[in-house]
C-alpha cells in the first residue's frame, strides 16, 4: 500500500501559508480571520515563487519515484514508507489551482489497492487516516463532492482500518494491522494515534451514510477525554489497549516525535461539529488551562516561552521543546497556532497572549540558527541548570543558550512544515506583516539549505553554514 502523508487538513493550511492565500471555508471558522486582510502585490509575487517551487518538487517526484511513496533527492531513487506523496500532494494541487495535475493524481489515486500492504511491515492506522484517508476525502470535498470513486477508495481503506478494533467493547484502536489477516500486530497505542482519527472518519461517515467510521474513533476520543489525565485534561502520551492502563506517564505536546495532534483534533473537531456536541471544545479548553498552570516554562536565559513535558516516573518536569510541538500550538498547526485559533474561538485573551508567546518561540528556533532552520528537537536549562535527555551540554551548547534561550538536541531539519503553519495562522488572527515576513524567510532558507539535485533534502545539521542533504523527502514537504 502506498503511504499516506500527515495531516493533511494542517498540510492544506501549511501551503496555503507560504500562499498568503486564505478564502472563506465555513462559517465555523470565519470569524478567526482579522477583518480586512487582502493579497499584496507582494504577497502574490511570494505566492508564484513558491507554486513554481512545488510544482517543480512534485515533477520530480512523478518522473523519478512514483508509484513509488517517496523520492530519494539526491541519489534520485526513490522508496516504500507508507508516505504517499501522491495522496498527499492532492489538497495541494488543488489549493495550487493545478487543476490539471491534480485530475491527474486522482485518476492515479483510483488506481491503488488499498487491500494489500506494498511492504512486509504491519500497516499504522494513525498515518492511513490522517494521510490516505484525509488525502482522499480532502479531494473529494475540494473538488465539488461529486467524485464517487474517490469516497469508495477511502471507504475499501478504511474497512481494512476499522480491524484495529476487534470489538465495539474495544475503545482504544491497535496502533498497527496486518492487511493480510486483518488482526492486530501491537498492543500500545500512543494519544496522538487514537485521538487523531475522528476528522477524517466523520467526514467519511458523514458522506457514505456509514455511521461505523465515526463510532469507532468517537469511541477513542470519548474515553480519552474521560479518563483520569496525568493533569486534569491531559492523558498520558501511551496505553494498553487491553484494558486501556497507562504504559508511559508522560504529558507532551510533542516530545518524543509521536505529537500529540490529539488535542489539535479536540479543537478543529469542535469547529467543524459547531453546536452539536459541545464537549469536545470543553476538553480542549481544559487541557489548555491544564498546560498553562503545569507546563508553560519561560527559559532561564532569553525569557522563551515554551511547553515543557512532565513524567513522575521519569523526574517530573522535562526542559524540551520540539518542531512537532510547534505544530500543536495551532490546530495542526502549531502548539502557539492551535492555542491561537482555540483563544479566537472562545474569545479568550489569556490563551490567545500564551499561543502568541509560543509562535514567537517557535519562529525564533529557526532565525536563530546559521542555516534559518528549525532543528528538530531544542533544549532548556530548567531554573535550578537541569537539563533534559542524553548527554552534559557541551560549552557551545551553553553559549548558544545564553545567547537564544534554547540549545539544539537534535539539529536535523526533515522539512516539516509545523512552525509555518503557526506563522500563518498568527497572521491570519492579527495580520501582522512579520509573519508573513518570516514565512518568507523560511522559504528562502528552504532554496538556499534543501535544494537537491532533484526535488528537497532533509539536512543533517541547522546550525551549519553548509549542512549535508540527507537523501531524504518525506511527503509533508
Amino acid at each position: 500500500m502506498p503511504s499516506i502523508s500527515i495531516f493533511n487538513v494542517v498540510r492544506l493550511f501549511t501551503f496555503i501559508a507560504f500562499l498568503g492565500l486564505w478564502g472563506n471555508i465555513g462559517h465555523c471558522v470565519a470569524t478567526v480571520q482579522k477583518a480586512g486582510l487582502v493579497q499584496t502585490d507582494e504577497a502574490k509575487a511570494r505566492a508564484t515563487a513558491i507554486r513554481d517551487a512545488f510544482s517543480s518538487a512534485y515533477q520530480d517526484y512523478m518522473q523519478l519515484a512514483y508509484p513509488a511513496d517517496e523520492i530519494l533527492p539526491v541519489s534520485k531513487g526513490s522508496q516504500n514508507t507508507r508516505n504517499g506523496c501522491l495522496v498527499d500532494a492532492l489538497s495541494t494541487l488543488f489549493v495550487m489551482d493545478l487543476k490539471d495535475t491534480f485530475n491527474d493524481a486522482v485518476q492515479k489515486t483510483l488506481k491503488i489497492d488499498f487491500t494489500t500492504s506494498q511492504t512486509p511491515d504491519p500497516v499504522s492506522v494513525f498515518e492511513s487516516v490522517i494521510r490516505y484517508v484525509g488525502g482522499i476525502v480532502s479531494a473529494y470535498e475540494l473538488s465539488g463532492s461529486e467524485n464517487q470513486a474517490l469516497l469508495d477508495q477511502a471507504r475499501v481503506l478504511s474497512d481494512k482500518l476499522v480491524y484495529a478494533w476487534k470489538d465495539q467493547q474495544q475503545q482504544l484502536p491497535n496502533s498497527f494491522i496486518w492487511f493480510h489477516n486483518n488482526t492486530a500486530a501491537t498492543s500500545i497505542v500512543s494519544l496522538a494515534a487514537a485521538g487523531s482519527l475522528i476528522i477524517e472518519f466523520d467526514r467519511l461517515s458523514l458522506y457514505t451514510k456509514d455511521p461505523k467510521y465515526r463510532n469507532v474513533a468517537e469511541r477513542s476520543m470519548k474515553f480519552l477525554m474521560n479518563t483520569t489525565g496525568v493533569f486534569p485534561g491531559l492523558p498520558a502520551l501511551r496505553y494498553r489497549v487491553s484494558d486501556n492502563s497507562i504504559q508511559q506517564d508522560r504529558v507532551t505536546w510533542g516530545v518524543p516525535l509521536e505529537l500529540s495532534s490529539y488535542y489539535e483534533y479536540l479543537l478543529k473537531y469542535a469547529m467543524l461539529i459547531t453546536n452539536k456536541d459541545t464537549s469536545y471544545l470543553k476538553s480542549w479548553r481544559k487541557a489548555v488551562r491544564s498546560s498553562i498552570k503545569y507546563l508553560i516554562t519561560s527559559s532561564t536565559s532569553q525569557n522563551m516561552t515554551y511547553l515543557a513535558d512532565y513524567s513522575a516516573s521519569e523526574g517530573g518536569k522535562r526542559y524540551l521543546f520540539s518542531h512537532l510541538a510547534c505544530f500543536s500550538v495551532c490546530p495542526k498547526i502549531s502548539t502557539g497556532g492551535n492555542w491561537m485559533m482555540g483563544a479566537k474561538v472562545l474569545n479568550d485573551h489569556e490563551i490567545l497572549r500564551y499561543g502568541t508567546l509560543l509562535v514567537d518561540s517557535c519562529m525564533k528556533s529557526y532565525t536563530s540558527t546559521k542555516s534559518g532552520l528549525g532543528p528538530e528537537i531544542f533544549n532548556f536549562f530548567g531554573p535550578n541548570g537541569e537539563t533534559t535527555g542524553e548527554g552534559k551540554p557541551s560549552s557551545q551548547d551553553v553559549e548558544f543558550y545564553k545567547a537564544n534561550g534554547f540549545y539544539i538536541s537534535n539539529p536535523k531539519y526533515v522539512l516539516r512544515p509545523e512552525v509555518i503553519e503557526s506563522a500563518f495562522y498568527g497572521w491570519r488572527i492579527t495580520g501582522e506583516k512579520r509573519y508573513q515576513d518570516f514565512v518568507w524567510g523560511a522559504f528562502q532558507a528552504l532554496q538556499a539549505s534543501c535544494k537537491a539535485p532533484k526535488s528537497y533534502s532533509a539536512i543533517d545539521d541547522v546550525n551549519s553554514p553548509r549542512p549535508k542533504l540527507l537523501d531524504n523527502c518525506e511527503s509533508f514537504l
